[in-house]
Parts: structure tokens; C-alpha cells; sequence
């Protein structure tokens, strides 16, 4: 069921990539209280889905933070890793407490997520929210394409 739902999602993300985010104007609707509870949502889904399924957490968080938000694409991408980080922090202090981590291959994976975030981080900066559309699409892609192969395979 959440693999029919996430394969109908991507599409839809995808659209919502290619027409842009809302104009700044529509974060200023939004109370304090309003912006509490919606970010706690976000929170939780976020971290719902990433425990679940995982791969395209980070792209959906940056779409979340445009629509809702009205963020400019470079702010949104640097809040994204953070909620995202956050959210493998808490996984792996629960699966250190239960004794399923397999150091091995979670410390050299780690290593290099560290390197890929470095460099697209940089590359963010530099090029700006141009690059920003591209790697989601492209990570959208690539999800729909997995996402797909696990449901007819």
C-alpha cells in the first residue's frame, strides 16, 4: 500500500518541482502556532517515511519546504539536511541500542554521505536552486524507476 501510494507521490512531486515553489507572500498567512504544527507534521511524516522506505526522504522534505513554506530553493535544501540528518541520528540511536548496526558498513557509507553532502552543499552554493531542480528530478526519477522495479519485481 505505501509503495502504491509513494509511486503516485513521485509524479506529483515532480510536477510541484517543475512549477516552482509559492510566492513568499503566503509564509506570512501562516500563525506561529500554524507553522509549529505543520513543521511538527512534516517531522513526523518525514520521519515515517524515512524509517519505511527511506531513499527520496531528503527531495520530499526540500518540495515540503517550498509548497508550505515559500522557502528560496538553496534555504530549503539546507533545512532538508538537517530534518534529515536529525532523522538518521534518531534511527541510529535506536538500532545502536539494539545492537543492529553493522559498524562495517554503516561507518564507510556514513564517510561518504558525509563527502556527497559536502560537495553538493557546494555545489548549491554555487550554482544556486538551478541545480537545486535538477538533482530532484533526477533523484525523483531514480526513485520512481526503484520504486516501480520493486512492485513488478
Amino acid at each position: 500500500v505505501v509503495q502504491v501510494l509513494v509511486l503516485t507521490c513521485i509524479p506529483i512531486a515532480a510536477a510541484f518541482t517543475l512549477r516552482g515553489r509559492k510566492k513568499a507572500a503566503v509564509v506570512r498567512e501562516h500563525t506561529p502556532r500554524a507553522n509549529w504544527l505543520i513543521s511538527f507534521a512534516i517531522g513526523c511524516g518525514a520521519g515515517f517515511y524515512d524509517g519505511l522506505i527511506g531513499p527520496g526522504t531528503g527531495t520530499f522534505l526540500i518540495l515540503l519546504f517550498l509548497q508550505v513554506f515559500a522557502m528560496e530553493e538553496v534555504l530549503a535544501s539546507g533545512t532538508a539536511k538537517l530534518v534529515n540528518l536529525a532523522s538518521n541520528v534518531a534511527t541510529l540511536v535506536s538500532l545502536i541500542a539494539t545492537g543492529d548496526v553493522l559498524f562495517l558498513l554503516g561507518l564507510p557509507a556514513g564517510l561518504c554521505a558525509m563527502a556527497g553532502a559536502a560537495l553538493g552543499s557546494r555545489l548549491t552554493i554555487r550554482r544556486g536552486a538551478k541545480v537545486v531542480r535538477i538533482v530532484m528530478l533526477s533523484v525523483l526519477a531514480l526513485l520512481l524507476a526503484k520504486m516501480l522495479a520493486d512492485v513488478l519485481g
